[in-house]
């Protein structure tokens, strides 16, 4: 993908009319930024944070759950971004030529944004409130850092600004925004700032299932001493789908616990198996983590036939997106007793209060928080300036999605 080749290096005076902050900032309210690996009505995370340069495999190539299928968001190289290894089918789009001779103008949803962009020379953040009217100086910007929502006014912006070149999330996983957007408008995302909560909340999850927690815990509830033997994570084997940050970051939180933990991507490397050997691998498993972006290739990557290839009494984890998931098959696999799930995203999300997820035996269910910590928005914003500074000096972001 070419870079442009903006003709400035510096941040000279800013032009009148663009206001520029480097503190606290009260002249517009602070939109929801959302934590990188929510969903659109809870987004998130992703869980599910889950994508790097790779090509991803045609739908049409997915005709069972053992073949390839181009592998968030919620990405692969040994150390690698999320979204890649099944990474999003479109084609990427390269930055066009800067359009202005001052400073780049970067709108951001928040206080806390133009405190992190300040510092990044060659740019200029200027505060905006996606409910209101864009500010003067709006139709300069370059650069815009997008909340998660809502989804149609962010989107409605975006069409009002004939110099914008480059969007900006502040999640890993972008399945919301890609095909959106337009032709010129590069998409970058925060690959990098949601993998160690997500990785810390499949870690301490699974843990939990393992030695049966939610179980005492009802027995403390009822005031009852229940003594009984539990699981343990050793020796178990743990199949993780998706080497990308998600994936390598939940490998590092494991491996102290002693399991024999595979890692699997649509390509093989040193330490990575490749999807065609699913097939073979998914029916020894004890615990399969789904750490993958949603792509037309991932949509229902657990489907019907893969769920009844996995073992008896086997854990299904997903910090990915929730239609990554077949739901209908995952209740008729759970209702039995035959499966267990862990599941910080669903589908429908928010999931209904009537809906018989809540109640499947086996099934810990949390409200796609994975990604939500207090040092959350700190590391997004980290990964947004560092993406915008490269734009500034010309470079295409490291974390573009392709």
């Amino acid at each position: 993908m070419p870079t442009h080749q903006p003709t400035h290096h510096h941040n000279p005076t800013p032009s009148p009319g663009v206001r520029v902050t480097s503190g606290p900032v009260s002249q517009a309210p602070t939109p929801p930024v959302g934590s990188g690996e929510p969903a659109e009505t809870s987004t998130p995370p992703t869980s599910g944070e889950l994508a790097a340069s790779e090509t991803p495999t045609p739908p049409a190539q997915k005709s069972a759950p053992g073949e390839p299928v181009g592998s968030g968001e919620p990405a692969e190289t040994s150390t690698p971004p999320t979204s890649g290894e099944l990474a999003a089918s479109e084609t990427p789009t390269p930055l066009a030529e800067a359009t202005s001779r001052g400073p780049i103008v970067a709108l951001v949803p928040s206080p806390h944004g133009v405190e992190a962009l300040a510092a990044v020379d060659g740019v200029t953040p200027l505060l905006y409130d996606v409910r209101a009217a864009p500010p003067e100086g709006a139709e300069a910007a370059e650069v815009m850092v997008i909340p998660s929502r809502p989804v149609d006014r962010v989107l409605a912006l975006i069409d009002r600004l004939p110099a914008l070149r480059l969007v900006q999330t502040l999640s890993a996983g972008t399945d919301t925004w890609t095909g959106r957007l337009p032709a010129h408008v590069t998409l970058s995302n925060a690959r990098g700032a949601h993998g160690p909560a997500v990785a810390e909340w499949a870690a301490a999850t699974l843990l939990a299932v393992a030695r049966d927690l939610p179980a005492f815990a009802a027995d403390q509830a009822a005031a009852r001493w229940n003594p009984h033997v539990a699981e343990s994570l050793w020796d178990r084997r743990v199949l993780i789908l998706g080497a990308g940050d998600l994936g390598t970051q939940l490998r590092a939180r494991l491996e102290p616990f002693g399991p024999r933990i595979t890692m699997m991507a649509r390509r093989a490397r040193p330490g990575v198996v490749p999807m065609s050997d699913l097939p073979e691998v998914l029916p020894t498993q004890d615990v399969v983590a789904l750490m993958v972006p949603l792509t037309p290739d991932t949509h229902h990557l657990a489907d019907k036939d893969f769920l009844a290839a996995m073992k008896d009494g086997a854990i299904l984890l997903n910090a990915a997106r929730g239609p990554v998931v077949d739901t209908q098959a995952l209740l008729a696999e759970t209702r039995t007793g035959r499966l267990r799930a862990i599941l910080d995203v669903t589908d429908p999300e928010p999931l209904p209060p009537d809906h018989p997820l809540w109640h499947a035996p086996g099934v810990l269910i949390t409200p796609h928080v994975a990604g939500d910590v207090p040092q959350s928005d700190t590391r997004a914003w980290q990964v947004a300036a560092d993406q915008i500074a490269q734009y500034a000096r010309g470079e295409q972001p490291a974390n573009t999605v392709t």
